[in-house]
């Protein structure tokens, strides 16, 4: 192989490495791209997350209240027998 042929072997495999090298910032710019995209919907994910967790905390605690009232009845609170509700009605120890 002659000198002129090398350094255009050279010249021609330089070429091709700077087509790749070209290739593959492309390919980094791309994968960045994606990346910071990734990254804006885990932040959106996460506050969405956030705000259900405290829904599940605020409905957790109506539950609970919810519950609290339903347990009350005349026994267990001030009301008197007539506002017993849901619950069975003691029936009367008195013949007929």
């Amino acid at each position: 192989m002659t000198a002129e042929e090398e350094l255009n072997h050279l010249r021609q495999e330089n070429r091709l490495l700077r087509e790749q090298a070209s290739l593959h910032q492309e390919t980094i710019s791309l994968q960045r791209d994606l990346i910071n995209r990734q990254q804006e919907q885990i932040t959106l994910l996460e506050r969405e997350l956030s705000l259900q967790q405290e829904q599940m905390t605020q409905f957790a605690e109506q539950v609970q209240a919810l519950q609290e009232r339903l347990a009350k009845d005349s026994h267990k609170s001030h009301l008197p027998p007539s506002s017993d509700r849901f619950g069975r009605q003691p029936k009367s120890l008195k013949r007929p």
